[in-house]
C-alpha cells in the first residue's frame, strides 16, 4: 500500500471509529444500551490499531494477520484500554 493510500485508509478507520462511538452514545433502550456496548467495543478496537498498530489478539489469529498483512501490524493479547 503507498504511503496516501494508507493514510487515506487510517483516516477512513479513524472516521469509522468515531462514527461507532457516536452510535453507542445514542442508545436510549436497554436492548440498544447492550448493544451499543459491542458498537463501542469495535470503536475502541479500531482506534487502538490505529493508535499503538496491534491488533488485538482476540479479533484474528496470528495465521490470518500474516496472510492479510505481513510485518505491518502485530496482535497482542491485553485488551485495549477504554
Amino acid at each position: 500500500m503507498h504511503d496516501d493510500q494508507a493514510i487515506r485508509m487510517q483516516t477512513a478507520l479513524g472516521l469509522l471509529s468515531d462514527r461507532y462511538l457516536e452510535i453507542a452514545d445514542r442508545a436510549t433502550t436497554e436492548v440498544g444500551k447492550a448493544r451499543a456496548m459491542q458498537i463501542r467495543k469495535a470503536g475502541n478496537d479500531i482506534r487502538h490499531t490505529l493508535i499503538t498498530g496491534q491488533i488485538p489478539a482476540y479479533l484474528m489469529t496470528d495465521a490470518e494477520l500474516d496472510a492479510l498483512a505481513p510485518d505491518t501490524a502485530e496482535l497482542v493479547d491485553e485488551p485495549p484500554t477504554q
